[in-house]
């Protein structure tokens, strides 16, 4: 397990180098991005307001940030609130090195609480590993930026093997460490409701006959702490949740011939049945219905989610990661078994050969090691080279040489010197976002995410090509704007877009959009090109007033209006039901065009100064 962890912190060192670890910036590859941004919004939120949420008038012309687009990664705010002496960009990775890290470790202890054996744990250890750098489709979390649900998928299980050492033990100590680990498991990602609330649930129905009632006390006020601890994000989520829209369908479900096809789960799963059956014959019950129930729940999930309801929103496939590391444990036990049965054949061969019983039997156990590490690395070597086709982790980092970037290159320092130079306060821009299928334009990150944080100006687009929520109707992504193909805009359509939202500069980089936008040249004007990247002025008057005038300040949880006109005015952003105005004013939703959200209106009759701002 030495020679393990030691590997595997030389591949976390290949996934992010030390120059890239310790330099400020962030880690700007993908998702890491919006989880950068976000967690940025999270700390300044908990600085000036004690939320981690808040109203964001910088995307979509304002929308709940914090909320229902990013209920998958609430711990990294507080840890980037709370580490931020390091620097937020170098709190942000050390947070994320550090989850890829202690994945063995946390897989072993977890091993540990359910009773297995030091080697057994090793073994659920290796088996972990083993999925983490070699199934095909893993690579896509730490690449793409999905640490936040690999750090659920195994505190999950470490949490529920706490509260499985509560039950055997029944130690107020226990319960304490099982209720703060806990806590913390749930403010790593919302999947957490199906990876630890269910199977806690489903355990304590198992085994509510045989317990006192303290225990059920107890019980009780571990759920009021759960919900008390998690409420800073359960509440606001549960509030906005009908602004969710059907999310895109990333890793679909492909049936349970996929599952056990794949290398180290088609050794491990049928293992894990194994050592299920032997807690069972042991008349280990808690322990092996548990696991049996979770592994049985995770497998469906995973294998027909896309048929199901519910799951069929959730990137089913996604949930093989948490059903590798619960059948981990159950698996071990059962290899443990193998070897040990196969051990004790070998070493009383030994013995009843005379010769070979003067040697001792050190020397079969090392020979016995020797022919289980050769069966692994055949098993990795007949992934990492023999199968060039099976994309892994493993093989993205060795053979491609693949890693994280915190450095963005000069073409990208040089849009964001045009935004500060070129632009105001005044006027939206319009940024064309780019995702995988349009081969990442932003130098493989989604770079517009942290534009607001660097130039403090608004944009339609953003944070990332994909936000699940109505606001998003805001947006312009591979040469569709307002969900609509730029194809079909007449100029005076196109003029009314811009006048609504407020439009004043255009950053684009696909063809459709260049071809679009060249077609108004006396209302488009290319001001500047980098790289792909054409950077436009819009030939109209900015303003954010929709109806009325005066001037307007905008910034997170607030905007400020000065030397309003009298009686009513619309303001370009988003209407929330959370804003509120000083001194109070009346003020509602606006319809406008086809957006579902609609702007603010306020009825402010004499009143030319005020402030609009939310509410908690």
């Amino acid at each position: 397990m030495a020679l393990l962890i030691g590997l595997h912190i030389y591949l976390n060192f290949i996934l992010i180098p030390p120059d890239q670890l310790f330099n400020e910036n962030p880690i700007y590859q993908d998702d890491y991005c919006g989880h950068f941004y976000r967690a940025l919004i999270a700390k300044k939120m908990l600085w000036e307001e004690g939320a981690v949420w808040g109203y964001d008038p910088h995307f979509m012309a304002g929308y709940p940030v914090g909320t229902v687009t990013d209920a998958d990664n609430k711990s990294t705010g507080l840890v980037v609130w709370a580490f931020s002496f390091l620097g937020e960009g170098r709190a942000f990775k050390f947070y994320v090195f550090i989850i890829y890290l202690a994945l063995p470790i946390f897989i072993y202890l977890t091993a540990r609480n359910f009773d297995l054996t030091n080697p057994e744990a090793a073994i659920a250890s290796t088996l972990a590993l083993f999925f983490w750098y070699f199934c095909d489709w893993v690579d896509s979390l730490p690449m793409w930026g999905g640490f936040s649900f690999a750090l659920m998928s195994y505190l999950s299980l470490y949490s529920f093997s706490l509260f499985y050492k509560y039950l055997q033990t029944g130690k107020l100590g226990d319960f304490v460490i099982f209720s703060l680990v806990s806590a913390w498991t749930v403010w790593t990602h919302v999947f957490v409701l199906f990876c630890l609330i269910l199977p806690v649930g489903f355990t304590y129905l198992l085994s509510i006959k045989e317990r006192k009632r303290k225990f059920h006390l107890f019980m009780f006020i571990w759920v009021v702490w759960i919900g008390l601890t998690n409420s800073p994000w359960v509440l606001p989520l549960w509030k906005f949740l009908h602004y969710k829209i059907p999310t895109k369908e990333f890793f679909p479900s492909m049936g349970l011939g996929h599952i056990y096809s794949k290398p180290v789960a088609n050794i491990m799963l049928p293992f894990a049945w194994g050592g299920v059956v032997l807690w069972a014959l042991e008349k280990k019950h808690i322990k092996a219905f548990s696991l049996l129930f979770v592994c049985l729940f995770l497998t469906v999930v995973t294998a027909y989610g896309s048929q199901l309801p519910v799951f069929h929103d959730l990137e089913p496939l996604r949930f093989f990661l948490p059903l590798a590391f619960f059948a981990s444990i159950p698996a071990a036990r059962g290899i443990g078994f193998v070897v040990r049965f196969l051990q004790q054949g070998v070493l009383n061969l030994a013995k009843s050969m005379g010769l070979l019983r003067k040697l001792g039997q050190w020397p079969f156990k090392i020979i016995f090691l020797l022919l289980v590490l050769l069966v692994l690395s055949v098993q990795m070597l007949k992934i990492a080279v023999w199968e060039p086709g099976e994309d892994c982790l493993f093989r993205e980092l060795t053979a491609k040489g693949e890693h994280l970037e915190a450095t963005l290159p000069p073409e990208a320092w040089q849009i964001i010197e045009w935004i500060r130079k070129n632009t105001s306060r005044e006027g939206r821009i319009l940024i064309e976002d780019s995702s995988e299928e349009s081969g990442h334009k932003y130098f493989g990150t989604q770079m517009p995410a942290l534009l607001p944080w660097y130039t403090r100006r608004q944009f339609i687009g953003g944070p990332v090509p994909d936000v699940y929520i109505l606001h998003h109707f805001a947006e312009f992504t591979g040469g569709v704007l307002f969900k609509k193909d730029l194809g079909l805009y007449t100029p005076s359509l196109l003029r009314d877009y811009f006048d609504t939202y407020n439009i004043r500069w255009i950053i684009a980089w696909s063809n459709k959009a260049k071809k679009s936008f060249i077609e108004y040249p006396y209302y488009t004007t290319v001001s500047e090109t980098i790289g792909d990247f054409s950077l436009y002025e819009v030939n109209r008057r900015p303003t954010f007033f929709l109806k009325g005038g005066g001037k307007i300040k905008a910034d997170y949880n607030q905007i400020s209006v000065t030397e309003a006109s009298a009686g009513e005015v619309v303001l370009k952003f988003h209407w929330l039901s959370t804003l509120k105005t000083k001194p109070p004013l009346k003020i509602e939703r606006y319809r406008v065009l086809d957006d579902p959200v609609g702007f603010i209106k306020v009825y402010n009759g004499e009143v030319r100064n005020f402030v609009i701002y939310n509410t908690y």
